[in-house]
């Protein structure tokens, strides 16, 4: 029984073995090709830096002495990807702080009706008990349901939508937020996350000029929606999460093939210098 090949590649690869793909017959029906996830957060994180840069963004993290000048060209490039992503979460959560701030200050009867569900989610939070937690989480859940939480914010940033400083800021949560739940699914090796996290980065690729991945990603993703139908076994084990590399059973710690093969080749070029020096010590 004749079975197709997955194959996990960077942008230059993928973009010359789908040429080749469509100019030779032999090369047709034969393998299903994958752009690799730690590629792809790269490339978000360069379009993510785009837009911060010039933006006061990286002024204010140099000013705070969070990071130095080189570090930041650094962030801003996607050169780093660890400390990139941190650097995003890190704004991402003082821009969430400052959102609620202004949005409570709007409505101070809401305030202090969450006042009481959220002291006790914190203190539940210091206890260290799970179930506890997760109980205190649900009565704060239950809290902003009953007072139509999410109805009002949408209010909010209706209110809002003519402040250019509110809809940049917006642009730059809803880009983070997007990356993060790409991170994620690789992590947890969620499928349909990773198709709809990829398709919410496509629109960001083509609004900051990445144009190999806004040129490839839309067919990616038909290809990977047609699997369900014409290769229904490929489909069903990447639902089960192996399009991403896993090596223990530690929850969140899967990452992309291409991410496990900068891995290897990382280890090999330790153990050749490693072995170089014990050499020359002989």
């Amino acid at each position: 029984m004749n079975r197709k090949v997955v194959i996990t590649l960077d942008m230059a690869l993928y973009e010359r073995a789908k040429k080749l793909e469509m100019l030779l017959q032999d090369c047709k029906e034969k393998w299903v090709l994958r752009i690799g996830e730690f590629h792809t957060v790269l490339c978000a994180l360069r379009a993510i830096g785009s837009t911060v840069e010039g933006s006061g963004i990286d002024d204010a993290w140099v000013t705070a002495d969070i990071y130095g000048p080189v570090t930041t060209r650094k962030i801003l490039e996607g050169k780093h990807m660890r400390r990139s992503v941190d650097a995003h979460i890190m704004t991402l959560q003082v821009f969430f702080d400052l959102y609620i701030e202004a949005f409570l200050i709007e409505h101070t009867a809401l305030q202090d009706l969450l006042k009481e569900p959220l002291q006790e989610l914190a203190d539940a939070c210091k206890g260290r008990n799970a179930s506890e937690v997760s109980q205190k989480h649900r009565n704060l859940v239950d809290c902003m349901n009953q007072h139509d939480l999410q109805q009002k914010l949408t209010q909010f940033e209706e209110q809002h939508k003519e402040n250019p400083m509110f809809v940049v800021t917006l642009r730059y949560m809803d880009m983070v937020l997007t990356l993060l739940e790409f991170i994620r699914a690789t992590r947890d090796g969620i499928w349909p996350l990773h198709l709809s996290s990829m398709e919410g980065l496509c629109k960001h690729f083509f609004a900051n000029n990445r144009l190999k991945y806004a040129q490839m990603v839309p067919l990616y993703l038909a290809e990977m929606h047609s699997l369900k139908e014409s290769d229904p076994d490929i489909w069903s084990e990447f639902s089960q999460g192996h399009f991403c590399v896993k090596k223990s059973q530690v929850p969140f710690c899967s990452i992309g093939v291409d991410h496990a093969l900068e891995h290897v080749n990382r280890a090999m070029k330790v153990d050749c210098q490693v072995s170089h020096r014990n050499q020359l010590h002989c």
